[in-house]
């Protein structure tokens, strides 16, 4: 059985629209005018050639895309007509993870198709695309299938962020917190972090109807903002998140510690409080982020970025306080 892809979009969870090319079938977490937006240079990072079309490509990767399906195949196998790269290739390894009835089963390279061999009998599969790459699928094959059963679900959250919410460092796409989160919860999901980018309202569209929408930005606009900036961009921010999802409740994460800061504890102080005071007063959830990981450099990749184990502390902890808010929606 050759999936359309028509098919291959009734079992794709992530996604807030897709295209077809000559390529084949592109799946896409941003809308276009999003996209076109961040390919555009941003005032705060002009200056430096390296983020030209960063942050446009960095939103064109499939960060938080699964492919869910049940089925009876032999044999399960994903060809790809083209592959982009994030233009920051040293933040993450570029794997597709297979799961078969949730447990883990194998990882495979971007370099390769994915094949796997599987019994026969009705399985649940689970394909997690990469956080940093943008593949183009040419073709699904489910050799001897007699049952293709698509498992899509509703956005029940949306995730804003920043490299962190993107899932920089990871060794594993399953393993960034926001697909820790999903696991954990069993919720669908849209992950919109885009590394290396901050408070931004011309970036904020509405794109899918979820129950709550989460804000995690803070570390990066810390470095390129003074405090009068982060005051009324965040502000704005936050409302413009508030109009375009009317329907759901806005939960803001303040930055993690982290080990870039914890050298010099009241270098960003006040801007932290000034990120706190915003959300008190338009955000209708707080969380506090800075103890979702513990205060030690061995759960972190780099100064600023979760390594897995890290990344496994921001689930757990973080799936805690998620619980109990959706509990109320």
């Amino acid at each position: 059985m050759k999936l359309t892809f028509e098919q291959i979009i009734s079992a794709t969870n992530g996604i807030v629209r897709t295209e077809q090319s000559e390529a084949g079938l592109e799946l896409h977490r941003f809308t276009k005018e999003q996209e076109d937006f961040f390919f555009k240079p941003h005032p705060l990072f002009c200056s430096d050639s390296f983020y030209d079309g960063y942050f446009g490509k960095n939103c064109r990767t499939t960060a938080g895309i699964t492919l869910d399906f049940i089925s009876d195949a032999k044999e399960f196998k994903v060809e790809f007509g083209n592959i982009e790269f994030s233009k920051n290739r040293s933040i993450t390894v570029h794997l597709f993870d297979l799961f078969l009835d949730d447990e883990y089963v194998k990882s495979y390279d971007i370099k390769e198709d994915v094949i796997y061999k599987s019994s026969g009998k009705k399985h649940k599969f689970s394909l997690c695309f990469p956080a940093f790459v943008f593949p183009i699928i040419s073709s699904v094959e489910l050799t001897d299938a007699t049952v293709f059963l698509p498992q899509k679900k509703s956005v029940d959250v949306l995730f804003l962020g920043d490299s962190i919410t993107h899932g920089a460092r990871s060794l594993h796409p399953s393993n960034t917190y926001v697909m820790r989160v999903a696991k954990k919860l069993n919720i669908g999901i849209v992950n919109q972090g885009n590394s290396g980018f901050v408070y931004d309202a011309k970036s904020v569209e509405s794109v899918c109807n979820p129950k709550l929408v989460i804000t995690a930005y803070g570390i990066n606009d810390f470095r390129t903002k003074n405090l009068q900036m982060i005051e009324s961009e965040t502000t704005e921010y936050i409302k413009k998140v508030k109009d375009c999802y009317k329907n759901a409740k806005v939960a803001s994460i303040l930055p993690l510690w982290a080990v870039w800061n914890a050298r010099d504890e009241n270098l960003y102080a006040d801007k932290k409080l000034c990120i706190k005071s915003v959300y008190e007063k338009y955000s209708d959830f707080i969380i506090d982020g800075y103890d979702l990981i513990p205060h030690d450099s061995k759960y972190f990749a780099d100064d600023v970025h979760p390594n897995d184990d890290g990344f496994a502390f921001y689930g757990e902890n973080l799936s805690v306080e998620l619980e109990k808010i959706l509990k109320t929606l």
